[in-house]
C-alpha cells in the first residue's frame, strides 16, 4: 500500500517536468500548436493572398450570417469579438490562415456551427483579410486548411 502514494507523486513529477521542458523550448504538444505552424509557413497575409471578387462573395455571406454579432463595422457586440484593427491582429497575429479558418468554420455562424461550405468560409475570411487592410492579389485564399497552414497571419510588415 506504501508504494501507491509514491508512484502517483513520481508519475505526477514526471508530468510536470516534462510539461516545464515544453513551456522551456517554447513547444506545445498536439496539431494545434499555432506557433509551430507558423514558424513551418512559407508567406504572410501581406502577399496578396485573396482576390477582390473572392472578398466581395465574403462581404455577401458576411451581411446575411454574420452582421448581426459581429456588426457591420466588425467591432462586435461586446459579446462577439472585432475581427477589425488592433483587436484582430492580437488575437491571430503569428497563427496561420489554417487557424483562422479551422475556429471560423468550427464555430460559425453561432446558431450552426459548421454549416457553411469551405469555399464561403474562405470567401468570408477573405472579406476580414480585406476589411483589415489586407490588398488583394490574382489568386483565391484556398479553402484547404493545408494549404492555408503556409500562409502567417501577421500585422503590416514595415516599408
Amino acid at each position: 500500500m506504501t508504494k501507491r502514494p509514491f508512484v502517483f507523486i513520481l508519475a505526477l513529477g514526471v508530468a510536470v517536468v516534462g510539461a516545464g521542458l515544453s513551456a522551456i523550448e517554447g513547444t506545445t504538444a498536439g496539431p494545434s500548436a499555432p506557433n509551430a505552424m507558423a514558424q513551418q509557413a512559407q508567406k504572410n497575409v501581406w502577399e496578396r493572398v485573396y482576390t477582390e471578387a473572392q472578398a466581395t462573395r465574403g462581404q455577401e455571406t458576411y451581411q446575411q450570417k454574420c452582421v448581426a454579432c459581429h456588426l457591420e463595422t466588425l467591432e462586435g457586440d461586446g459579446i462577439a469579438p472585432a475581427l477589425i484593427g488592433s483587436a484582430f491582429f492580437t488575437r491571430w497575429s503569428t497563427m496561420t490562415v489554417s487557424d483562422l479558418f479551422t475556429t471560423v468554420s468550427s464555430a460559425m455562424p453561432q446558431d450552426d456551427p459548421g454549416s457553411l461550405t469551405p469555399q464561403v468560409y474562405a470567401d468570408v475570411i477573405s472579406y476580414l483579410i480585406k476589411r483589415n487592410e489586407i490588398p488583394a492579389g490574382d489568386a483565391e485564399l484556398p479553402p484547404d486548411t493545408d494549404k492555408l497552414k503556409g500562409i502567417v497571419i501577421t500585422e503590416k510588415p514595415a516599408q
